[in-house]
């Protein structure tokens, strides 16, 4: 399976395309609606309408099937959710901060390193195709964001941990969830010519918080990862950023190379995060109009 998020390959001449599915000729009958985005051999078939966090990610993938034969039937692989903050001061995405290896050699217009960039969707890899949407999303979330094998010895980390307890119950409710899903398929040869293939889905859950609590849990990120650990594993870097700065690099750049990406993310927002790893599918979800819930859960962090 390729690791996900993977950083695009250039695709300066990438021809991209976003278009209803392809009618089947049969009747049209109330249900699902799929919209298509691509960019090379990644498709984006964002599956809208009759959904339930409740359904497994193969029977969303059955159902895209069923609505259009040109979905490929790729066994699903992964699941995660893109989780909007909305707050007094605006909507914040939260998701993992990390460097963009391909600018390794590159810098912004002030001669510094570019600012980091963003990986919306919190999930992972889905050992089990059948299981419960949103089951998946947490069974792959929890670990990460509350850290496996984590020693907690002081009162603060209890608090932290707690506070974080608070955030993936909130995701875990069942109100705020968007009717539609991104499932992202792919296929390519390995080095030895066996083809392989991905199909990772995203859904997008909206909370209602205030600034206060926003910020106390970015702050309790930052000391989360600075706790020791049993793992071994390096911990996961992460933190909110304005979504309506992400969508609009997605949507202007998803075609492009990494450097145009990252250049006019500096050139329209400065040194601050405004490019999403996993842009292809933000922007297919952001067409979609999956960002615009009058509805969201409610996050209210205790005083523990």
């Amino acid at each position: 399976m390729r690791p996900f998020p993977s950083v695009p390959a250039p695709t300066t001449n990438a021809q991209a395309a976003f278009r209803s599915a392809v009618p089947t000729g049969r009747a049209q009958q109330p249900g699902p609606t799929l919209t298509v985005l691509e960019r090379g051999s990644d498709i984006m078939t964002v599956i809208s309408g009759q959904i339930d966090m409740s359904q497994s990610a193969q029977s969303l993938c059955d159902m895209a099937a069923a609505s259009s034969p040109r979905f490929p039937g790729y066994r699903p692989d992964g699941a995660g959710a893109i989780v909007i903050l909305h707050t007094e001061s605006g909507r914040f995405v939260f998701g993992s901060l990390r460097a963009n290896p391909a600018l390794q050699s590159c810098r912004a217009p002030n001669g510094q390193p570019y600012p980091l960039q963003m990986n919306t969707c919190v999930g992972g890899y889905l050992p089990n195709p059948e299981t419960p949407l949103k089951s998946a999303i947490l069974a792959a979330a929890r670990p990460k964001v509350m850290r496996e094998g984590l020693s907690v010895a002081t009162p603060e980390a209890s608090r932290v941990q707690g506070q974080l307890a608070q955030l993936l119950d909130a995701i875990e409710t069942d109100a705020g969830w968007e009717p539609r899903v991104c499932i992202h398929t792919d296929k390519w040869k390995d080095r030895e010519g066996n083809e392989k293939t991905m199909c990772f889905l995203t859904a997008v859950k909206h909370l209602q918080c205030t600034e206060a609590d926003r910020t106390a849990l970015e702050q309790g990120l930052k000391f989360n990862a600075m706790l020791p650990s049993s793992s071994g594993r390096e911990p996961i870097a992460f933190g909110f950023a304005l979504i309506d700065n992400l969508t609009a690099n997605a949507l202007d750049t998803y075609a492009a190379d990494e450097v145009t990406k990252a250049t006019r993310a500096w050139e329209a927002h400065g040194d601050t995060v405004a490019v999403v790893f996993n842009d292809l599918a933000t922007a297919a979800l952001k067409k979609n109009r999956a960002f615009e819930c009058d509805s969201p859960a409610r996050l209210t962090l205790s005083s523990q």
